[in-house]
């Protein structure tokens, strides 16, 4: 899925991306949906660990630094 670029709008779509975006912000959507996508990483690199991948590759696949990937390692 391509992501949509603000400065490709036209000034209408703009003004509407950008209420959509504060409104999101407000509501606290964005956030949660961030934390979603954290959790999935996570959840990933921990398939990835018991599968015997090394740190920095998780890291790469998953977006989650390798300090992250070790601490989640450790935790096991």
């Amino acid at each position: 899925m391509e992501s949509i670029r603000r400065e490709d709008l036209s000034p209408t779509f703009a003004y509407v991306y950008d209420k959509i975006y504060e409104d999101g912000i407000e509501q606290g959507v964005l956030p949660e949906v961030s934390q979603g996508i954290e959790q999935k990483a996570r959840e990933i690199a921990v398939r990835l660990i018991k599968e015997g991948s090394e740190d920095g590759w998780i890291a790469d696949v998953t977006g989650l630094s390798v300090k992250q990937v070790q601490e989640i390692r450790k935790r096991g």
